[in-house]
């Protein structure tokens, strides 16, 4: 038993003395190329699913299916958490957000080249899927012109391809499935996903109302290809009551 003392000292020193880089820290995982919320390399899924390199448990509940909907991608509300998600259209409770949530932010990047020594510009295109998933992409030009702003990190020379339509505001984000997210402008909002057209040209249409001060987009109505739709209300609590134990 003497013997055990020396080594359990030595390993209780030690324990004192990790630098505190090592220990629990929130940006664990953030230089994840999907964001924090998006897999790195696959989830562990004993006991539910949850990312071993971000810490992001991820849940999806399906509340409502259409059975015999037209088309690949069914007509259902499912309702996805993502424990380090951000705050979602279902309050700040981890960041419950649905499955018609899609986003798409671009920046313009500057004619101009950076100084000498300096970063490149960064990426100027970045998609929100309902997933959880931020996937960034640079813009390029194929041989006829068109611009297509391939994936900036992943290295999948078949995945999803952003395509800008010429002359206006609007993007196709092309699905390596064979379908596609139209981004359209909505309610004076431009790139807003209005339509989901599955691989064999099926659409679903997005409609959407404004809500709050400031007016924010919500999904309002989701309608399938054969006209069967989802209507959702929403419900605005301006007020918090206090709790007294």
């Amino acid at each position: 038993m003497k013997k055990l003392i020396w080594p359990l000292s030595l390993a209780l020193l030690l324990c004192l003395f990790v630098p505190r880089s090592s220990r629990g820290d929130a940006s664990i995982g953030n230089n994840n190329p999907t964001g924090v919320t998006g897999e790195f390399n696959g989830s562990i899924t004993t006991g539910g699913s949850y990312d071993p390199y971000t810490g992001n448990a991820k849940r999806f509940v399906d509340d409502l299916t259409v059975t015999g909907s037209i088309g690949a991608y069914p007509l259902k509300w499912t309702r996805i958490l993502n424990t380090r998600g951000i705050s979602g259209p279902f309050g700040d409770g981890g960041g419950w957000s649905h499955n018609y949530i899609w986003g798409l932010g671009i920046s313009t990047p500057s004619p101009n080249p950076p100084p000498c020594g300096a970063p490149p510009p960064p990426p100027a295109g970045t998609v929100y899927y309902p997933d959880g998933r931020e996937v960034m992409f640079y813009r390029e030009f194929d041989s006829s012109g068109l611009e297509i702003w391939e994936q900036a990190h992943l290295g999948e020379p078949m995945g999803d391809r952003l395509v800008h339509i010429a002359n206006t505001t609007d993007y196709d984000l092309k699905l390596k499935d064979g379908g596609r997210v139209e981004f359209r402008t909505v309610l004076g909002r431009a790139q807003v996903a209005k339509y989901i057209v599955d691989p064999y040209g099926q659409v679903t249409t997005l409609d959407y109302i404004t809500v709050g001060s400031p007016p924010h987009l919500m999904v309002k109505k989701i309608t399938e290809p054969g006209g069967r739709y989802l209507w959702i209300e929403h419900i605005t609590h301006n007020r918090v009551y206090p709790y007294y134990r």
